[in-house]
């Protein structure tokens, strides 16, 4: 590896993932990895919000003028962890499971 280092008795130790931090930035890593591509192509679709500034975007939000557009937003963040579309879709696919398999072995 690229960071190891040589303790006192020859042996490598990388000191980098060991640290209690690491889990959290990871996972902050592969969220913004996962919602930026998202938000540009979200932004893509809708040419008129384009240039739109957050103030602005916060005050259509605040009017229910907004709902089409929150429901089109809705689907493109189906795949962001912890999002609100990612559990119902993971619901989905579990209830579809149970569905084609069957309830072997469960418990209520």
């Amino acid at each position: 590896m690229k960071y190891c280092v040589k303790n006192h008795l020859g042996e490598c130790v990388y000191p980098f993932p060991q640290h209690a931090r690491i889990p959290g930035w990871i996972r902050s890593m592969i969220e913004r990895h996962r919602t930026l591509p998202q938000a540009n192509f979200c932004m893509r679709q809708h040419q008129e919000l384009r240039y739109s500034t957050v103030e602005e975007l916060a005050n259509l939000l605040r009017t229910n003028a907004a709902q089409p557009l929150v429901q089109s937003i809705y689907k493109y963040i189906a795949n962001i962890y912890g999002s609100d579309p990612y559990w119902f879709q993971r619901r989905r696919e579990l209830m579809a499971q149970a569905e084609q398999e069957g309830l072997r072995g469960t418990l209520f």
